[in-house]
C-alpha cells in the first residue's frame, strides 16, 4: 500500500523536530524542539492528543518519536486496515452481473423541472463584479496612474484633490 507507507514516511521525517520524555508506562510528554508545543502519546491505548493516530490509523509525528526512543518500528503500529489481508478481504466479494440498460423495467416518471425562479429581497444589482483578469472599468490597470476629474492631474482621484473644482477638467475627461 504506497500512500499510507508514504504518509508514515512523511511522518518519521517530521519526528526530527520532537523530542520524547518519558511519563509513566507507555506514556510519553512529546515536546516541539523550537516552538515548545507539547503533546502526551499513550503507545499502549494507540492515543495521542493531537487525535491523528485515532483519526487516520497512521502514527503521528508525535508517536513516531515517542516509539524511535524505544527503538520500536512505526511500520508496526499502522491499523490493521491498511494491510494487504484487509485490502484483498474487503475486495475477495464477486459483484453479479446485470443485464444491459435496454433491459432494464421502464418506469414512468415526469420529466425533471428546475426550481422556479425566487426573487430575492432588494434591488438587483444592476452591475455583476467581473472576475480576475477579465478586465472592465472596476479594476485599476497596472501601470495606469489615476486622473483627477477636478483639476485633470494624475496621481489622485477627486475624491483627495486639494485644488478648487475646474469644471472644464471633468468635461475634457470625457470627450
Amino acid at each position: 500500500m504506497p500512500n499510507p507507507k508514504r504518509r508514515l514516511d512523511r511522518e518519521v521525517e517530521f519526528s526530527a523536530h520532537w523530542i520524547p520524555t518519558w511519563s509513566i508506562d507507555e506514556q510519553y510528554q512529546v515536546n516541539h524542539t523550537f516552538n515548545g508545543q507539547g503533546f502526551i502519546v499513550d503507545v499502549a491505548k494507540r492515543q495521542c492528543s493531537c487525535n491523528f493516530w485515532e483519526l487516520v490509523g497512521i502514527p503521528c509525528r508525535h508517536v513516531v518519536a515517542a516509539l524511535g526512543y524505544k527503538k520500536l518500528n512505526p511500520e508496526n503500529y499502522v491499523d490493521d486496515c491498511y494491510t494487504r489481508k484487509t485490502y484483498a478481504l474487503c475486495y475477495s466479494f464477486n459483484i453479479s452481473p446485470i443485464n444491459g440498460e435496454e433491459m432494464w423495467p421502464h418506469v414512468e416518471v415526469e420529466d425533471m423541472l428546475p426550481p422556479e425562479f425566487k426573487k430575492g429581497p432588494g434591488r438587483p444589482r444592476k452591475l455583476r463584479f467581473g472576475e480576475l483578469g477579465e478586465g472592465g472599468g472596476r479594476f485599476r490597470r497596472p501601470g495606469v496612474a489615476y486622473r483627477c476629474t477636478t483639476c485633470d492631474k494624475f496621481g489622485h482621484n477627486a475624491r483627495r484633490c486639494k485644488e478648487n473644482q475646474n469644471p472644464a477638467a471633468y468635461v475634457n475627461n470625457f470627450t
